[in-house]
């Protein structure tokens, strides 16, 4: 328990400091990027509002520790399936799944938009295809098309990825 609250903690303060010193995402990824900056901005104010308990513009320790342990206690009892206020083996086997599915989901989605853009269903995209349904994609299309034959194949795209992506 002590090794959850510790990480979670960790990853909100790696996330408050970053938001509040990140430097504007490249010019390359144009809309997309500044609309996901933004909604990680907006996030951050949320989280950082949410812990300044009493209003003052800064987290003491003590407010810190409070948000941090609500956030785990919130955690906890979704993964409590039972409500027992035990964790078994299996509910936290069955939390990892769900959030596992809920990746998958994600990439699924991601697959089925592509098929949906192959018109001719030659299995490659072309910039045509793409248009501007993808935006990023579009945009790392040169990039991305390692034998320049004017389409991205499945190949390409996967060696494309980038640690962003997390796909």
């Amino acid at each position: 328990m002590k090794r959850s609250i510790l990480l979670i903690s960790g990853l909100l303060a790696t996330g408050i400091v970053l938001a509040q010193t990140a430097t504007p995402p490249p010019a390359t990824q144009g809309d997309h990027g500044e609309r996901m900056r933004n909604r990680m901005q907006e996030r951050m104010d949320a989280k950082f509002a949410e812990s300044d308990s009493n209003h003052d513009g800064s987290i003491s320790q003590s407010e810190w520790q409070s948000a941090r342990l609500r956030e785990a206690n919130e955690h906890f009892q979704r993964m409590d399936t039972n409500r027992d206020g035990k964790l078994t083996r299996t509910e936290a086997d069955q939390a990892f799944n769900n959030r596992m599915d809920g990746r998958e989901h994600k990439r699924g989605d991601r697959g089925d938009r592509l098929r949906a853009l192959d018109k001719d269903g030659d299995q490659q995209l072309t910039r045509a295809e793409i248009g501007n349904d993808m935006p990023r994609l579009a945009a790392d299309f040169d990039r991305l098309d390692s034998n320049r034959d004017g389409k991205l194949s499945r190949d390409e795209i996967r060696a494309g990825r980038t640690p962003r992506d997390g796909r």
